[in-house]
């Protein structure tokens, strides 16, 4: 993996309490839309994207423990989802609070508590933390900025609930290159109607704004961090059939499955086509092996 560090230049001394600021009528309901989607979708995230969004855990807890000792550190993790990432980091001892917005996911990271006894699920907001200021040694955000209408105001709340010195890590999907993954889903999009409108859609930060790390270290400074590393992911959808990928992103995701579910029949079919016909050129010795490279991103 290749790693880039940027520097941000003095700490600031203020910390950000609670919520930064009101949300507005746009923000308000995107993130109506990605709820409504992660409560219907959960299991089917679970399933098609879980295989894949996992291979970065290991790496995530790397990056925020640090040198840290592991049985002595506590670790948020922010957005779990299923819990990937929580269960990989109460794995080498941490003690583990897992929290996400939706009550679906939390189901899904349940049997997690039952296998570690120093991991808790907590219901909350990215954005405005229900912990007290310096509870955490470390803090991870796994694929959870880029489904944020203020991934700012995730930023800061995270720097807020750091231990001074405590470190932050974030994994976002990469600007995609000709043939992976996320560059066969935009190019089988404009077979139908890619641009649809969705609900407070004018109001968010494009998909991929982290993946570039001038800007990742602009929100981190402007967070109160001081380093930006970054290094990525080389990671693998590895797919049984052709259509599977397009059933992950048609049934597992938020944004894209909102624009699919918007498309004519005759546009989806389209769509699929041009999908499986991408993923048809991954051909792999037990089915598909499609590259979906992701960016971990690390701060303290």
């Amino acid at each position: 993996m290749a790693r880039h560090a940027l520097a941000l230049g003095s700490r600031t001394l203020r910390r950000f309490a609670g919520a930064s600021r009101r949300r507005g009528a746009a923000t308000d309901a995107f993130s109506d839309l990605e709820h409504e989607m992660w409560q219907r979708g959960a299991t089917a995230y679970d399933a098609g994207f879980g295989p894949l969004t996992s291979q970065a855990a290991p790496t995530l807890v790397d990056a925020a423990l640090g040198g840290l000792d592991a049985t002595r550190a506590t670790v948020l993790d922010v957005a779990t989802g299923p819990g990937f990432v929580a269960d990989e980091a109460a794995s080498r001892g941490c003690e583990v609070v897992a929290l996400d917005f939706s009550s679906e996911m939390l189901a899904l990271a349940e049997p997690l508590t039952r296998k570690h006894a120093k991991l808790t699920l907590k219901q909350g907001d990215a954005q405005a933390l229900p912990f007290a200021d310096e509870s955490f040694d470390a803090v991870t955000v796994a694929f959870g900025l880029l489904h944020l209408p203020r991934p700012e105001d995730c930023l800061r709340e995270a720097f807020r609930v750091l231990q001074p010195g405590g470190k932050l890590s974030f994994s976002v999907w990469d600007k995609p290159a000709e043939g992976e993954g996320f560059n066969l889903v935009q190019s089988a999009l404009a077979e139908g109607d890619p641009d649809v409108k969705l609900p407070g859609g004018d109001g968010v930060l494009p998909f991929f704004h982290f993946a570039d790390a001038v800007n990742s270290s602009e929100a981190l400074r402007d967070a109160g961090f001081e380093t930006c590393v970054t290094a990525r992911l080389p990671l693998v959808a590895r797919l049984a059939a052709v259509d599977d990928l397009f059933d992950m992103f048609a049934t597992g995701t938020a944004r894209t499955r909102a624009i699919l579910e918007q498309q004519t029949s005759s546009q989806l079919a389209a769509i699929r086509a041009a999908m499986a016909a991408g993923v048809a050129r991954h051909a792999a010795a037990d089915g598909y092996e499609v590259p979906m490279p992701a960016v971990c991103v690390s701060s303290q």
